[in-house]
């Protein structure tokens, strides 16, 4: 789960989908109580799910569990997971992988297409079982099994930083409208989080990288107006799981100082620059990302800092 460049609300009154949604994933149940703002019956619409009108509940062995692959397998865990719940396209796709489970499945998808040279570090490749996966290594992985099917679709990935003169809410706003458009069209979306600790004092924090994880987002729920926040509901293969996760805009500047990160031994230059972050709350997740941290250090924050989308 580590080995990510720099690497980032439920709202209710949507009870009727709500019961198709949860009869549709029975078998891969959300987590509760989840959310740190309270549940409102206003100003809320259903959540938007593309993704496939129903899913058998015999299905529940193609979720894959990250543990079965491995330590810092999240990366390929959530491509597959992007596949397994996308367009009918895209599950044959999975359906044809060879292995008798879902590890199996990604397993042959590392070996297929992990070993070719990382964007990023073209000296070592894409996936490593002690490394994981960079981000900008997601789409190329994601493309190149595409192509190789003879699927002309693309997807592609991007940081999520703030564009010239875009504010924060918009910068938000524009991030549902992506994934949005992504489920859409049959991809659910690769994001990547990200988790930093504060040292020092609160007039001049420095943030230390902590971990990464890649999730596989399944639905959306369009920005409420109560916190101006959206929730979404991502698939995560470190717990097995769909858990609900709320994304707000950032309100105060964030800057992770540290300009180099080593991975196998091998120093990289990181990308530095400061900007308001759009943050993330969900109590699995972020204890998962912050460790012990937020125990030992005056201030920790998750972040949503990388999306491969169609």
């Amino acid at each position: 789960m580590r080995r990510t460049a720099l690497d980032i609300f439920t709202r209710s009154f949507w009870i009727g989908f709500c019961a198709l949604f949860l009869c549709s994933y029975s078998w891969l149940p959300a987590e509760e109580g989840n959310s740190q703002a309270s549940t409102s019956q206003k100003d809320v619409t259903d959540p938007t799910v593309t993704i496939g009108s129903t899913v058998d509940s015999s299905r529940s062995d193609r979720m894959v569990h990250q543990p079965d692959v491995g330590d810092c397998a999240c990366g390929p865990c959530a491509i597959f997971n992007a596949f397994q719940f996308g367009s009918p396209a895209l599950t044959n796709m999975v359906r044809s992988l060879p292995g008798a489970t879902a590890a199996d499945k990604v397993n042959e998808l590392i070996a297929m297409y992990g070993g070719k040279a990382s964007s990023v570090a073209p000296e070592q490749p894409r996936y490593l079982a002690n490394g994981g996966m960079w981000d900008e290594d997601i789409a190329p992985f994601i493309n190149d099994w595409l192509r190789e099917e003879g699927s002309s679709a693309r997807v592609h990935g991007e940081r999520l930083v703030l564009k010239k003169r875009e504010t924060p809410q918009e910068q938000l706003n524009r991030m549902y409208r992506d994934m949005r458009h992504s489920l859409a069209e049959g991809f659910p979306p690769v994001i990547n989080l990200q988790s930093y600790a504060a040292n020092g004092n609160s007039s001049h924090y420095t943030w230390n990288w902590l971990d990464g994880h890649f999730v596989t987002v399944v639905a959306v729920q369009e920005p409420h107006s109560a916190d101006n926040g959206i929730s979404m509901w991502v698939a995560d293969s470190q717990s097995g799981r769909v858990l609900e996760v709320s994304v707000c805009a950032g309100n105060t500047p964030f800057r992770a100082i540290t300009g180099k990160r080593v991975r196998n031994g091998k120093e990289i230059d990181q990308w530095t620059e400061g900007y308001p972050y759009l943050t993330i709350r969900s109590p699995k997740l972020e204890g998962m990302l912050e460790g012990d941290a937020a125990q030992s250090h005056p201030e920790t924050v998750c972040v949503l800092q990388f999306i491969v989308h169609r």
